[in-house]
């Protein structure tokens, strides 16, 4: 979550109760200074395949229970579970509809993609966007475009809700993603396919792949260099990444990004340098909140009868718990009133069964994996 210090000098929030006081002032108090009351205190977007990180509810959520901002499900002692049908997550929309019923936060959230954010964030002269919900600067601002917007914004950390709940969305198992290479039983030459797909997870192929070519946008480290946690750099990255290129794939396709040699192993080359702060950031204020990756789920495969039934539940599910939060929180829908409806209708989807099927493989993979 990113939010903007302008004129009124104010402290970071800590709690939910703070963040609202800090939107509140963002509205009421004239914070980019212009005798205008054109500020909007918080704007994210839904739509698109990367709007994942800049939905509204998915950092607000987190204060009143874990949300992956995916498919929300929670891990308990091995026992699988969803977020979006408890108490706690209807506490969590009542909030976010007080944001909203204030004018708080922008109507667009619900409608836009991550270009029209960018536009919003971008705003020509002065800023008049408050708090953007993002995983990164180029998620909502230009890196190091003529405006320098993207420094005005700074990160938060995890707020602290009613109940002392304060969680920070923790991804450990996206370090290499699943289905994205399949070699198929006609292949004539599986061993070498084989080698050349081990190779695209190599440190050097990634490189390549997501940066561009060596020597105009990565170079090795050179002596001496530093990386992000203090220790030996291991590349330099020479052009800022999320910037309009046409040489790499940009974290699409074969990867696999440890934190050690990928992300603490950029070199620090000038000062000051935004991703070693970032990267301090996430250490000192998300890092503390994270939950325990038995509590994550992991990667699951499943068998083609539960693969084609999964992909249905998938897909009717969570785009329906999607479009509930942006009704509830916008007024569309009563969430006193039909809050229990939306319950029922969960289980009208077969909710019980597709947690039950996740259920099956976890507990398939799990007994493998402690043979």
């Amino acid at each position: 979550m990113k939010k903007i210090k302008l004129l009124l000098f104010l402290k970071e929030p800590t709690t939910t109760e703070e963040f609202y006081q800090m939107l509140k002032a963002f509205k009421e108090k004239d914070s980019n200074g212009n005798q205008k009351a054109d500020e909007i205190p918080l704007v994210g977007a839904s739509v698109g395949a990367v709007s994942q990180k800049n939905q509204i509810d998915i950092f607000l959520m987190n204060a009143f229970i874990y949300d992956d901002g995916d498919k929300r499900f929670l891990l308990n002692n091995d026992k699988i579970d969803v977020a979006y049908n408890k108490p706690e997550w209807k506490n969590g929309l009542q909030y976010i509809r007080k944001l909203y019923k204030e004018g708080l936060i922008d109507s667009q959230s619900f409608t836009q993609d991550r270009n029209n954010l960018k536009k919003i964030a971008e705003n020509p002269d002065l800023a008049i966007a408050g708090a953007i919900p993002a995983h990164s600067p180029s998620d909502m601002t230009i890196v190091e475009g003529s405006s320098g917007r993207w420094l005005d914004y700074q990160p938060i950390a995890s707020i602290k809700g009613p109940t002392g709940i304060q969680k920070a969305t923790w991804l450990p198992y996206d370090k290499s993603r699943l289905g994205h290479f399949v070699m198929t039983s006609t292949n004539k030459y599986p061993e070498a396919t084989m080698r050349w797909g081990d190779f695209m997870y190599d440190f050097e192929a990634n490189l390549h792949t997501n940066f561009g070519n060596e020597g105009s946008a990565w170079e090795w480290a050179n002596p001496g260099d530093v990386g992000r946690d203090g220790q030996p750099a291991k590349y330099r990255l020479l052009v800022p990444f999320g910037r309009l290129q046409n040489q790499s794939w940009s974290q699409s396709g074969l990867i696999y990004k440890t934190d050690k040699d990928w992300f603490a192993g950029q070199a620090v080359i000038k000062q000051p340098d935004k991703e070693k702060m970032f990267y301090d950031v996430t250490k000192q204020k998300y890092d503390p909140y994270k939950p325990d990756i038995s509590q994550i789920m992991p990667p699951l495969y499943f068998p083609p009868a539960d693969a084609k039934q999964i992909a249905e539940l998938d897909k009717t599910i969570n785009d329906y718990v999607k479009s509930m939060i942006a009704r509830f929180v916008t007024g569309d829908a009563d969430l006193d009133k039909e809050w229990d409806t939306y319950v029922k209708t969960l289980d009208g989807m077969n909710l019980k069964k597709y947690v039950e099927i996740y259920q099956r493989s976890y507990d398939a993979q799990k007994a493998t994996t402690t043979k």
